[in-house]
């Protein structure tokens, strides 16, 4: 594997782990676990340009619009639906909207992340 695409999916895998362990703390610190969820995915989905040889990255963080970039790869058009879910709690996690983000929200957006990037990381892993 790629030095570029292997450091790429450390980076995945550490925020993945970032947000299950901050989930599990059960500290009201929920959206900082959503963050990383989002941040998960947003890397996969870059691993995954990568991996088919985008040389210049978007500096985006629409998963919907890096999702409009990978679809054609052959990805489930299903998984707009939980991307959407993902990238609606990106800017209250950033910034103070009022909302009191909830355990139960970390948990979901959590097993979203964990799905879809299980998904690239296989089609990267298969190609």
């Amino acid at each position: 594997m790629d030095k570029q695409l292997a450091e790429w999916l450390f980076y995945v895998d550490s925020d993945l782990k970032s947000a299950l362990i901050i989930l599990e703390s059960r500290e009201n610190i929920y959206h900082i676990s959503i963050y990383h969820a989002h941040q998960a995915v947003e890397k996969a989905m870059k691993a995954f340009l990568i991996s088919k040889g985008v040389e210049e990255l978007p500096k985006i963080h629409s998963l919907l619009k890096l999702f409009s970039m990978i679809l054609k790869y052959g990805f489930d058009e299903n998984m707009k639906t939980d991307i959407i879910e993902l990238d609606s709690y990106y800017p209250k996690v950033r910034y103070p909207y009022g909302d009191q983000i909830s355990y139960d929200d970390a948990l979901i957006c959590y097993k979203i992340a964990e799905q879809i990037c299980s998904s690239i990381i296989t089609k990267i892993n298969n190609k």
